[in-house]
């Protein structure tokens, strides 16, 4: 088993069990600036200090989300010879694929790989493709940890620095406004969400400002039912818009599709950057891991590409078998009919936030095959993933002021802007229990420090 030789030392460094002032002092801080929330009305409580890697994983999970994002998008053709009859696997309905059905040159791509440690090594379970992905902004939650008195003397002496994802994408975005040739000196950028998604998530919006203002934008935030063009150019008011930070995501453009046609109509003719596009969120849906693994199988990869999504993606498939000879092996819907419960999830292709996912380990025999049945007979994409079973790692935590440490499931995240990981952020739960490290279950959430 892989030991975590930074984060042990860390753990001896803060000194057995006890009264934690300085821990306490950057929870207290956190929660002053809200600095891992996304609403005013959740509380998402933070981790007592970072996560901290070894060059080692660093480097190998820097590496494994760079290719599977390049696998995704900039190479897909590598493996998919026809993206129409990918569109028709993934069961994409009229709706949706006039927005999906095309690279746009404007686009600027960000992703988030998320990770879990088990006994058999790191696996990734669902690679985000988008802006709306979490954690973006953790670089306020780095900053208090680079200077809190105790954290910040052991980060530095060891070398160990945490990048800044939200700066990596302000500076890849500010790129992509130069080669549309925007001439302001302060390009304007729109976080854009849903109408009724928009006033909801103003603390995380406010942030995204804060950021793209420090990287020399102006920033504002908007809904799409502010949006219109004129000319080819893009609109909020009577504000021009230079990119998107587009916030809303497929699933919600289910129900209102005409409100996301000004951005996709601004961004196609080349007159807005756009963060990040409707094709590359599409292609970062649960059943592209099923594709993906399945051209691994039949060879379709390079050699060392298909060790790499073998080794790293857990069994994925298609709870529906594609009618397409191209993707023949992407799906199987007899694959739990037998299976033992407890070694499956089933989520559907498109979703956020954990909506729809049952965990058979979580949950009873009964409850399970329900909702296998339902998602194997549903008309839209479902998949099934083999569980990955946790590996506890022993962390840092607090009760109140007094320093514990104990075992937690630790579900870090990698950011990869435009093909280049640009940092991470963690979750943790506590505990072995076989849960979702999720919010809803009492993850704590962080950041990772590594070495250069």
């Amino acid at each position: 088993m892989e030991s975590f030789l930074v984060q042990s030392a860390f753990n001896d460094y803060l000194g057995p069990p006890g009264p934690a002032p300085e821990l306490a002092a950057l929870r207290e801080a956190l929660d002053a600036t809200k600095a891992v929330r996304t609403r005013d009305d959740m509380y998402f409580t933070p981790l007592p200090a970072p996560l901290l890697l070894d060059r080692e994983q660093n480097a190998y999970l820097r590496h494994a989300s760079e290719r599977l994002v390049a696998l995704l998008t900039t190479e897909l053709g590598t493996y998919v010879a026809d993206e129409a009859e990918l569109l028709d696997v993934l069961r994409i309905g009229p709706v949706l694929r006039p927005f999906v059905r095309e690279a746009l040159a404007a686009d600027v791509t960000v992703a988030r790989c998320d990770f879990l440690w088990s006994r058999e090594g790191w696996r990734v379970v669902e690679v985000n493709i988008g802006g709306p992905v979490g954690g973006l902004d953790v670089r306020g939650y780095n900053d208090l940890a680079a200077k809190n008195p105790l954290v910040g003397p052991f980060l530095t002496e060891n070398g160990l620095d945490a990048g800044s994802p939200i700066d990596a994408l302000a500076e890849a975005t500010r790129r992509a406004c130069e080669r549309l040739g925007v001439a302001a000196a302060r390009p304007v950028i729109a976080i854009v969400d849903s109408p009724e998604f928009e006033p909801i998530y103003h603390l995380a919006y406010r942030r995204l400002v804060e950021h793209y203002a420090a990287n020399g934008f102006d920033a504002v935030i908007c809904h799409q039912g502010t949006l219109s063009v004129r000319n080819g150019h893009l609109f909020s008011g009577e504000l021009h818009i230079d990119a998107v930070h587009r916030q809303f995501i497929l699933e919600d453009m289910l129900t209102e599709p005409e409100l996301a046609l000004p951005v996709l109509q601004a961004a196609s003719a080349g007159t807005t950057a756009l963060i990040s596009g409707f094709r590359e969120e599409l292609l970062g849906c649960k059943g592209m891991l099923a594709v993906l693994r399945d051209a691994a199988v039949r060879g379709l990869l390079s050699a060392e590409d298909a060790h790499l999504v073998l080794d790293v993606v857990p069994e994925t498939v298609l709870l529906h078998r594609p009618d397409r000879a191209g993707f023949s092996g992407a799906g199987d819907p007899q694959v739990l009919r037998d299976a033992t419960a407890a070694d499956w999830v089933v989520k559907p292709s498109i979703g956020s936030s954990g909506g729809g996912v049952t965990l058979g380990a979580g949950v009873d025999e009964g409850t399970f095959r329900d909702a296998a049945r339902a998602a194997t007979g549903s008309d839209d994409a479902w998949v099934a993933q083999r569980f990955v079973r946790s590996d506890p790692v022993t962390l840092p935590l607090l009760r109140d002021e007094e320093l514990t440490f104990g075992g937690c499931q630790i579900h870090p995240s990698f950011f990869v802007t435009e093909g280049r990981a640009t940092g991470a952020w963690t979750r943790a739960l506590p505990g072995q229990a076989a849960r979702l490290v999720a919010m809803v279950n009492g993850a704590l959430f962080g950041g990772v420090y590594a070495p250069h």
